[in-house]
């Protein structure tokens, strides 16, 4: 068995595993947000809506240019532990030094934003501490501390191990420390029937906390063996740590040294672009809506949840890719580029093929999913949080046209992806920063507008203009990935098949409420659409097929 064959069947599994780290991660987290929405209502569980999005964003802002590095650079380095020039850092010697190095300059980041964090809450109360979004992120700033430390080792932790191929053991971790977070809001619930919106933020810290020391003592258990020095004790190395910490602070130049690394300037620019994110994302809405509409509308509740059964839709399916296709698709460029012949241009055929493969794999689930949960969307939201979200059925019907149009015709965010694999991130981050201030100034007016309604339309709009310009640039370093013809075919089989079963469902009326109507319209659905598309002989289909024979032998 070859080398690319060997890594072939690993980053299969790693796709697999990661899927079900990220449904197990992003499903046990909805379900913990479902409790809170149905128990407090879309007006009273505003706080903790909000806390979530301040929180989310800080974390992304604490990453400062790791994060991407660990993707796309520990694959590179492989488990010799070896350091090359294109992966060296100041100071690192093997594996296990370089992510040392890089989590004491993450931890490092993170206590210096939160000192920040505290130091403009006091600069800034005497000025616009009235109003109720400042008093809201004021309250909360000792738990948005507790949780930006928390999730920062938990992101580092998570990124080095999916560099590595581990996922399983992320996808352990995760289980364990979101299911005790559910676990003891359920006894608070049924033991204490006592349930504050207080006591859901706590919960939720604590779970990124047990995930970070879970997670912790999994990396140092799968560095150890790959590393090229001596093996330290635990006291020892948390030694080495804090004297990384601390030679930040003593030594400032050693932040300038780390910085103008190679290694580091990539991975600023894929962290702009995750700052960027931010702005075309649902936090930077959630805390605009909150601004301009007040604390006693229901418009944030409505968006929540209309932008979690999107986000639901969307990476059902998808969930594998994240994180791990970065990693293997940068081993893929790597192999492509040392094939070269000098003076001619890389040829990315290894990449190209890979993102067929995923192209194929996305039009083939997500497309037939994006239409049945477009014609569904009333009873999804009635049976997942309650029909007192009925208002956010039509948020997200807008925000599924939009994503569709992205998948078919942008294949959404994988050419983001791949052109940050190649080294392409400066074209990614242009791109990014110019749709960022595109979509503020459309969301600016739409929200203040039609409140929750105008921030779907023009995050979602803005998102997908987004992932046609990377398009663009994708198709000129990489070249063309995907078929018109066949995604068309795909969504007009999916279309029909959607409005067919629903108008069955209207027929047949089974008068049993919406988790009923939905237990029996949903395998209707996929089987007659996969039906045809087996009857319409779709390459695309025998691709993924083939990929889940692979991931489950």
């Amino acid at each position: 068995m070859t080398t690319t064959e060997t890594y072939g069947k690993r980053a299969t599994r790693s796709f697999a595993w990661n899927h079900f780290y990220k449904l197990s991660e992003f499903g046990l987290l909805n379900i913990y947000t479902m409790i809170i929405a149905r128990h407090f209502g879309p007006i009273d569980s505003a706080p903790f809506v909000v806390y979530a999005a301040a929180g989310t964003s800080l974390s992304v802002i604490g990453a400062f240019a790791v994060d991407g590095v660990l993707l796309r650079y520990i694959p590179r380095i492989g488990e010799s532990g070896t350091l090359s020039q294109e992966t060296s850092v100041p100071g690192a010697t093997d594996l296990s030094s370089f992510v040392r190095k890089l989590f004491a300059f993450r931890l490092f980041i993170v206590f210096a934003l939160i000192s920040l964090l505290f130091l403009c809450i006091l600069f800034f109360t005497g000025t616009v501490g009235t109003s109720d979004t400042f008093t809201s992120l004021r309250d909360l700033a000792p738990v948005l501390s507790m949780f930006m430390l928390a999730q920062g080792i938990v992101a580092f932790s998570t990124f080095s191990l999916i560099g590595l191929l581990r996922t399983k053991r992320v996808f352990f971790c995760s289980v364990i420390a979101r299911g005790a977070m559910l676990v003891g809001a359920l006894l608070l619930i049924l033991t204490a029937g006592e349930f504050s919106i207080t006591n859901a933020i706590l919960i939720h810290v604590s779970g990124a906390a047990l995930n970070a020391l879970l997670l912790l003592t999994n990396i140092r258990h799968v560095l150890r063996p790959v590393s090229q020095t001596a093996e330290m004790s635990f006291l020892r190395s948390l030694r080495a740590f804090t004297g990384e910490m601390y030679g930040f602070v003593r030594r400032p130049s050693t932040i300038k040294a780390l910085l103008i690394s190679p290694v580091m300037l990539y991975g600023m620019m894929t962290w702009g672009s995750d700052i960027l994110g931010i702005f075309l994302g649902r936090q930077a809405d959630i805390l605009m809506i909150r601004a301009m509409w007040g604390g006693n509308t229901p418009e944030v509740g409505y968006y929540n949840v209309g932008s979690l059964v999107l986000l639901l839709t969307e990476y059902i399916f998808l969930l594998g890719f994240g994180g791990a296709l970065v990693s293997v698709l940068s081993k893929l460029a790597q192999d492509d580029e040392r094939d070269v012949v000098e003076g001619k241009p890389v040829n990315y055929e290894r990449v190209r093929r890979g993102g067929n493969e995923i192209v194929g794999f996305q039009h083939v689930t997500l497309v037939p999913f994006c239409a049945f949960v477009f014609m569904f969307s009333l009873p999804i939201v009635r049976a997942i949080y309650g029909d007192q979200y009925d208002a956010s059925a039509l948020l997200v019907q807008y925000g599924i046209v939009a994503l569709v149009l992205n998948i078919v015709f942008f294949h959404g965010g994988l050419h983001i992806t791949s052109l940050m694999s190649i080294g392409k991130q400066h074209v990614t981050f242009r791109s990014r920063l110019a749709w960022a201030a595109v979509g503020l100034i459309a969301n600016y007016f739409l929200i203040r507008s039609f409140g929750a309604l105008g921030a779907m339309i023009g995050t979602n709009c803005v998102n997908m203009l987004a992932c046609g310009t990377e398009w663009y640039f994708a198709r000129k370093y990489i070249g063309k990935v995907g078929n018109l013809l066949s995604s068309v075919k795909i969504c007009t089989i999916s279309v029909v098949a959607a409005v067919g079963i629903y108008q069955l469902m209207q027929v047949v009326d089974l008068r049993q409420g919406p988790i009923v109507e939905l237990l029996v319209a949903t395998p209707v659905f996929f089987l007659v659409v996969y039906s045809l598309f087996y009857l319409f002989r779709l390459p695309e289909t025998d691709v993924v097929l083939a990929r889940l024979k692979k991931a489950f032998a």
